[in-house]
């Protein structure tokens, strides 16, 4: 439900800033007076065209987003014309609840939808597609004065009508509200580390959006297991988001289904020789470091060769771009690692080219480039819960850099956006 109360609030905002006449972000159902009813029907609309954008990578859920859309568009032209469009109105914002719960589900697991999860929202689909088509039926009969003395004679008939969509919809409400609450508590039971925080890793990241591209393609790679052990870098210049693109992977159920708890983050950044390399990574994998660095290589490499595992080497290029008697050491330190046939791992990496001498998986991934206004917009919001001309300035001013886009966002939530533009 906070999910739906958050996407409001997003959606009474931009009702606001499009000029919009809304006394309050409240449920529209709450008021006597017409007026306020359709002021609020206008959050509601907006909200459903959110959902739609958001959600522009999940058929499915963008689909029933526009179905619903629809639905309440027509049943409001039709308001003059019939009492029930008001209860029409109140099951609709029942199931926009429903379906922010899908699309916060949805982005938890990077726009992944399990098979049942997908009947479900394929099955609200053809429920109410055939809805719209019956009110689209019946607004298209007003169209005519002639119709409109036929409907006259067929009172009942479009009474029955209305009725069939009402009880339609508040049954969508109750049994699939039910089936997707199954389904959403069936896959964490599947998959129960997905709020679950590794004890190697860093934690996931709080807001993650506009990589989907990146994710989709390594975790294809780590699905297929005729793919198995992957080499996946990725590349960018410093503040694009490697580290939390990287994050959000290591992190993903997938991962966990994979390597179960065999998922090792190593950060380079201070790494400063192969020795303090070697030693950081046995001490990821727990076993003892303070031996001297060939024993201690040793053991890694027969632990990492025993069972099937994932590892991350963080800002590789410390290490990378150093001199060159440090950068052999660990271009053969990583080629010893890439023997293991159980033994997967990615890099993130400052620059355009990887590393050579290392047999990468293909699809190889494109450098990150800067994220798009839309989810830099969306990025800033999620930190902020701010938007306004000058958020917008902003947000504009940065071009797409998450991690500028982090630091203004956390700065705006302490912070008037019109100073902070002004000190820009």
């Amino acid at each position: 439900m906070h999910v739906f109360k958050s996407l409001k609030k997003i959606a009474f905002r931009r009702a606001q800033h499009r000029q919009v006449t809304v006394q309050d972000p409240s449920p529209y159902y709450e008021y006597e007076d017409p007026s306020q009813a359709r002021a609020t029907l206008g959050t509601v609309v907006a909200l459903l065209r959110e959902i739609g954008e958001i959600s522009a990578q999940v058929p499915y859920i963008k689909g029933v987003a526009g179905v619903l859309l629809r639905i309440i568009v027509i049943s409001d032209t039709l308001s003059a014309n019939h009492d029930q469009w008001k209860e029409v109105n109140d099951n609709v914002k029942q199931l926009v609840t429903i379906l922010a719960e899908a699309l916060q589900f949805t982005r938890d697991h990077v726009w992944i939808i399990p098979p049942d999860l997908q009947n479900i929202l394929r099955l609200w689909l053809q429920e109410l597609e055939s809805i719209a088509n019956i009110l689209d039926q019946y607004q298209y009969q007003l169209t005519s004065v002639w119709r409109r003395f036929s409907l006259l004679l067929t009172q009942k008939q479009v009474t029955f009508k209305f009725r069939y969509c009402n009880e339609t919809l508040k049954m969508l409400s109750k049994s699939y509200q039910f089936s997707l609450a199954s389904t959403i508590q069936a896959t964490k039971e599947e998959n129960p580390t997905i709020n679950r925080t590794y004890t190697n890793l860093p934690a996931r990241p709080s807001v993650f959006y506009g990589r989907d591209s990146y994710m989709v393609t390594i975790l294809a790679m780590i699905e297929n297991k005729n793919k198995l052990p992957i080499r996946a870098g990725i590349l960018g210049p410093g503040g694009i988001g490697k580290t939390t693109l990287a994050l959000a992977i290591l992190h993903h159920p997938i991962v966990e289904q994979t390597f179960n708890e065999r998922v090792y983050f190593v950060s380079c950044e201070g790494c400063l020789s192969i020795s303090m390399l070697v030693k950081d990574l046995a001490q990821a994998l727990g076993i003892r470091n303070d031996l001297d660095r060939n024993a201690i290589e040793k053991n890694v490499l027969s632990c990492l060769g025993s069972s099937p595992n994932l590892l991350c080497f963080d800002n590789f290029e410390t290490l990378w771009n150093s001199d060159q008697f440090t950068k052999c050491a660990v271009q053969t330190f990583l080629k010893r690692i890439a023997s293991l046939k159980d033994t997967s791992f990615v890099i993130t990496m400052r620059g355009l080219e990887y590393p050579e001498e290392i047999l990468w998986s293909h699809p190889l991934l494109p450098p990150l480039k800067p994220l798009s206004f839309e989810a830099s917009k969306y990025i800033f919001r999620q930190l902020s819960n701010q938007w306004d001309e000058w958020t917008e300035k902003l947000v504009k001013a940065v071009e797409g850099l998450p991690l500028a886009i982090t630091i203004i966002g956390h700065l705006a939530q302490s912070c008037d956006c019109k100073s902070l533009w002004k000190q820009w």
